[in-house]
């Protein structure tokens, strides 16, 4: 196995080295100084050459050198950004790992810059087997209690019926959005029905789910019900707003690489009539600018990407697009990119472009939060109005700014820029309780500054 951290005696300010689970308990973690002893732990099962040829590490920057994205190491690729922890995901490859540190303690690397510690993310598993005792469902099934005769609908991103512990579960499915089948490409949704009502068949009757008699009719929905690479696979896209300017109904259109979406890069690539793919760095949030230029250039929707991986929401200010605004994650950028490198490109899309509802949640503490909460609601336990918005004839978007007051006088903003098209009408969800929601919207009418 290559080793990250080369001997380097007396260099004190060379980055901690960490042995743990993402950044997480200290006291369990063995933390060792870059330059003390050259080894990382050999605790961790998974890293030897013969089951993988990289190493998976998390680094943590200063606050400041993590808002501009710092760059990627030598000899690594570059994952998710983590900006809870001011960090990035990293995979280090076994055979340049001297490139890699190298580059890393360079007195004047870019990369290295302001790096304060490197850790080894440590493999992690999820598994029901311990899950099922935890809520107490092994003591259902011995009292009798397994689910038998009962029917439970899970409204996720479909199932998997081929599945061996799904395999006759699923006696119903329903469709509530434009894509073609009910199959599960992203997975949540085989999961959660298998925790509902899985066999257990693919493990020997270990992983069973919760209840494992009853059977399962479940249904997925989706703003955007399909976008995907003519002749290629489905790309998952995220709208930049809520407003109306939005993909709506079905079409399709070429895809053209225009850069970094400058009006000259944008001319050059030909972007009238079509959709304009534009690269960002990872701290340009705002992509105000480049949707205003692909709208001058006439380009049929702006598709934003960035090198850091994971879904993300772009920006665009206040009021309405000037064209619909998407953002792509980055490995489904690079198959877009290279179906581009080998000529030209098209997509296809089904979408709603203004979402029928909207949730408005609140859950006070009276205590400090010392770790994460996972709270779960049902509509019907939720107040819910209609809320009709009308533009005296004239279409536009308002921005719906959420007000939260609470018992002892305090009121705050509680949500981020929120636009909502009118006309228009939706049904908005509310937790009751002692908080009280106000609503503030704000327009500029077309034409006006």
């Amino acid at each position: 196995m290559g080793c990250f951290a080369p001997e380097r005696p007396g260099e004190s300010d060379a980055p901690d080295i960490a042995y743990g689970t993402g950044g997480g308990d200290r006291r369990r973690d063995r933390t060792v100084r870059g330059g003390a002893t050259g080894r990382a732990s050999r605790r961790p099962t998974g890293y030897d050459d013969s089951g993988t040829d990289s190493v998976p590490l998390i680094a943590t920057y200063t606050t400041d050198t993590a808002r501009t994205a710092p760059l990627t190491p030598r000899g690594a690729e570059r994952g998710q950004a983590l900006h809870a922890i001011d960090g990035l995901a990293l995979k280090a490859d076994k055979k340049r790992t001297a490139d890699f540190w190298a580059d890393l303690t360079a007195p004047r690397s870019r990369s290295g810059a302001g790096l304060k510690k490197l850790w080894l993310d440590r493999k992690v598993r999820a598994t029901l087997d311990r899950s099922t005792q935890q809520v107490g469902a092994d003591r259902a099934w011995a009292a009798g209690y397994d689910g038998t005769g009962t029917k439970v609908a899970v409204l996720d991103t479909g199932a998997d019926a081929r599945h061996p512990d799904l395999d006759g579960r699923i006696t119903a499915s329903e469709n509530f959005t434009d894509s073609a089948t009910t199959d599960d490409h992203q997975g949540h949704g085989t999961h959660v029905a298998s925790t509902v009502g899985g066999s257990g068949t693919a493990s020997g009757g270990k992983n069973k789910g919760w209840p494992p008699a009853p059977t399962s009719w479940w249904a997925r929905s989706s703003q955007i019900g399909k976008f995907s690479l003519v002749g290629g696979p489905a790309l998952h896209p995220r709208p930049a707003t809520t407003g109306s300017v939005n993909l709506d109904g079905t079409g399709r259109a070429e895809v053209v690489d225009a850069g970094a979406g400058t009006p000259a890069e944008l001319e050059a690539a030909g972007a009238e009539g079509r959709i304009a793919l534009v690269k960002v760095a990872d701290g340009a949030s705002n992509v105000l600018a480049q949707a205003r230029a692909a709208e001058e250039a006439g380009a049929t929707a702006l598709l934003v990407h960035r090198p850091s991986a994971g879904d993300w929401q772009p920006g665009i200010g206040y009021g309405a697009a000037p064209l619909p605004v998407l953002a792509l994650r980055a490995d489904e950028a690079a198959v877009l990119t290279g179906a581009l490198g080998k000529g030209k490109a098209e997509v296809s899309w089904r979408a709603t472009a203004v979402s029928p509802y909207v949730y408005k949640l609140s859950f006070p503490e009276t205590r400090p939060v010392t770790s994460d909460r996972t709270c779960k609601v049902r509509d019907r336990k939720l107040g819910s109005v209609v809320s009709s918005h009308e533009s005296m004839g004239v279409a536009a978007d308002f921005v719906d700014t959420l007000l939260v007051s609470r018992p002892h006088g305090g009121t705050f903003g509680a949500s981020n820029l929120d636009v909502v098209a009118a006309p228009g009408k939706r049904t908005e969800y509310c937790t009751a309780g002692d908080t009280v929601w106000q609503k503030m919207l704000s327009s500029s009418f077309p034409g006006a500054s």
